[in-house]
């Protein structure tokens, strides 16, 4: 994990405060507020049900009853034709997803070769690097969508293990799942899906069918940190199906199966909402002559905005300092890199220009965003264009 960034050392150097009252978040991307519902669920459940699902007595048989009903409620959910694991974080699926590949490719004596899209989440490219998997990363067009064509060149293109972002994490621009899986399965290889953010924002009916691996993480709609969900088709898997290991936490894994159950139930009343106030802040953006250039593609989901400052030398680790003082909440990128200063790879990616890329913002809303968020978040950024010299060292 990177360390922390400049911006919070100084944050914390500065004696700032923070009050929970005042804040303004827009990084529902990054992660969200834990349920108290589901928090509550979870604290009864570790008390209730604390065994170890695999003991041969009476806690362990409770711990298993939770275990198997978690595992019920989720085949319901979405479907039987999948395994679950459910891993501690969506990096840990990530890592244990292509373990899973590969298991599957030496027990078939069939090499698979990786192809990651260009603008992956990086724990994908760590993943692939810490297995030393082959991989080629495809290049995408100015959308985010991955450019097959480059593909079909490579000699190495039969049975390929195509892996993407549904809904990407720093642009919320969508992918074409289903071209994808048809062309992975016309070549004999498998699909993977990283359904982090597509699960937050789009009905499964836009990816689940089109995947054979896929992967979410809880903390991303309101599930207490620690938990996370892979799956994998039995279809494609069924041949190292005594390889995969048992679940040992029947309160988190019960708890993130509610949790997906809740937010499908609200999920289209929220994005619904996100659209209408998106559109209020851009126009309201205007009206206070924010200078911005829209960098998320036209074909994306409500609610999740990249923009860049159309600011020459735009000094980024300041502004955020004295966004964090004014309590707004928004990032850069689509994971920590331990600095907010230095240009967007998944942005150079889409072919924009490096002055471009620097200056990117990802602000992103979720199920307790109000318009006034996005209006105040312009305003707080438009304060400090209008003197950035004067707010060093603030």
């Amino acid at each position: 994990m990177a360390c922390p960034c400049k911006v919070q050392k100084n944050l914390i150097n500065s004696r700032f405060n923070y009050d929970s009252r005042k804040q303004i978040y827009l990084d529902y991307n990054a992660t969200t507020e834990p349920d108290r519902e589901l928090l509550g669920e979870y604290q009864n459940l570790s008390l209730s049900s604390w065994g170890h699902p695999m003991s041969p007595h009476g806690t362990g048989s409770e711990a298993l009853k939770v275990s198997e009903k978690a595992q019920t409620l989720l085949d319901d959910i979405f479907s039987a034709d999948f395994y679950s694991h459910f891993p501690s974080t969506g990096t840990e699926a990530v890592l244990k997803g292509l373990f899973f590949c590969q298991s599957l490719s030496e027990r078939r004596r069939q090499a698979f070769h990786y192809y990651p899209s260009g603008i992956c989440h990086p724990s994908v490219f760590q993943a692939l690097e810490a297995l030393k998997l082959p991989y080629t990363a495809v290049p995408v067009d100015p959308e985010g969508v991955m450019d097959l064509s480059a593909l079909s060149a490579s000699p190495e293109a039969e049975r390929p293990v195509l892996i993407y972002s549904a809904v990407n994490h720093e642009t919320g621009g969508l992918e074409k799942p289903e071209t994808l899986y048809q062309y992975a399965h016309f070549r004999k290889g498998l699909d993977l899906c990283d359904a982090v953010q597509a699960f937050t924002r789009m009905d499964e009916a836009f990816w689940l069918p089109f995947c054979d691996l896929f992967f979410l993480s809880g903390h991303k709609f309101h599930v207490p940190r620690g938990i996370a969900l892979l799956g994998l088709k039995k279809e494609a898997f069924r041949e190292i199906e005594e390889t995969l290991p048992d679940s040992t936490n029947p309160a988190l894994q019960m708890v993130l199966v509610k949790g997906i159950g809740k937010y499908q139930q609200r999920r289209k009343e929220i994005q619904s909402r996100l659209a209408v106030q998106e559109k209020e802040a851009v126009h309201y953006w205007k009206k206070m002559n924010l200078p911005f250039r829209m960098e998320s593609p036209v074909n994306k989901v409500p609610g999740v905005l990249n923009i860049s400052l159309e600011v020459p030398e735009m000094d980024m680790e300041e502004l955020f300092l004295f966004l964090a003082q004014n309590h707004l909440c928004i990032s850069r990128f689509c994971a920590c890199t331990g600095s907010v200063d230095g240009k967007s790879s998944i942005l150079e990616g889409m072919g924009r220009p490096a002055e471009r890329s620097s200056r990117s913002l990802r602000i992103s809303g979720g199920a307790h965003t109000a318009t006034q968020d996005w209006i105040s978040a312009g305003r707080i950024i438009c304060d400090y264009l209008k003197d950035p010299a004067g707010k060093s060292g603030s």
